[in-house]
């Protein structure tokens, strides 16, 4: 629980040098991590939201490592892109999970939000990135493209010990969460908290 995956897979390649194949899934489509994945001595790396056929293409070697991550634009001005959320699930043959995932975030991300308020009022910089991380994780996989790179500056701003910068985000991650939630509760008609 103390690494991260670059951690841990440096470790794990320090003891067993051709041991499994890693894969790093991150919401991180920035080429500097794709790189840092790679130079820990990870096999792969995909972004999330990924598509099934990626990771299984991943999985069995189908796929160039020297491809670049691609970024999805969300196609109007909505803080969730749900139609190609429900479409990725579609693909992986999932589709009827859908609203549970997205409620399963809704309950979820409330503590995750809270914890990060808490860290950027302490300034604590290593609790900043990690609770940034986390929360960004969960935006990107439901396709909350807004508020993930919002995250993922504050999780940048905080291993980089920056927590001025990350606080001055702060008044914007939590609109964008805000938002994020109001468009959920009201796209699957859930009670407003």
């Amino acid at each position: 629980p103390e690494l991260d995956g670059v951690q841990a897979t440096r470790l794990i390649r320090q003891r067993h040098p051709s041991g499994p194949p890693i894969i790093a899934l991150t919401a991180n489509v920035s080429t500097e991590e794709q790189e840092r994945c790679l130079a820990a001595g990870m096999s792969g790396y995909l972004t999330k939201p990924f598509k099934p056929h990626e990771l299984f293409a991943m999985i069995e070697g189908r796929t160039s490592l020297e491809t670049p991550a691609v970024a999805v634009a969300v196609a109007d001005d909505s803080p969730v892109d749900v139609r190609a959320f429900r479409a990725m699930l579609a693909e992986a043959g999932i589709e009827d999970a859908a609203d549970t995932m997205l409620r399963v975030f809704l309950e979820d991300s409330a503590a995750r939000m809270t914890a990060l308020s808490g860290s950027l009022q302490r300034g604590d910089a290593a609790a900043i990135e990690q609770d940034a991380h986390g929360l960004k994780s969960g935006a990107g996989s439901i396709r909350a493209q807004p508020l993930a790179a919002l995250l993922q500056a504050v999780e940048i701003a905080g291993a980089k010990g920056d927590v001025a910068g990350a606080q001055g985000l702060q008044t914007q991650v939590e609109s964008a969460y805000a938002r994020v939630v109001m468009f959920l509760e009201e796209s699957l008609g859930a009670p407003h908290a």
